[in-house]
């Protein structure tokens, strides 16, 4: 955590792309940042998939998946539930970690 606590301190954004129902926020981390372990042969991974987001402007909610390409933030991903579009304002909300399968 420490390492993609570091990377974000210095990760800038480089695109954002709205879909309608949510986003894709590419980010651009600095060379010689600490990377971070990912699997082999998985580029780029899902490093955190299970974040929800509930919010007064949106009625099913929404989630976030970010995810590393070699080891570096690389990509987050906003999208909403149900097809719904993604506001300009969320208004009040409240963020969750779902509990993962099994733990």
């Amino acid at each position: 955590m420490r390492a993609l606590r570091n990377q974000l301190a210095v990760a800038e954004v480089r695109e954002r792309e709205f879909t309608g129902v949510g986003f894709f926020t590419y980010l651009l981390v600095r060379p010689g940042t600490d990377t971070v372990s990912v699997p082999d042969g998985v580029v780029p991974v899902p490093l955190v998939g299970d974040v929800r987001v509930e919010a007064e402007s949106l009625r099913h909610g929404a989630g976030f998946v970010l995810f590393l390409k070699d080891g570096l933030l690389h990509l987050l991903e906003g999208y909403t539930f149900g097809n719904e579009a993604w506001p300009d304002d969320l208004g009040r909300y409240v963020v969750r970690r779902d509990a993962l399968p099994g733990s």
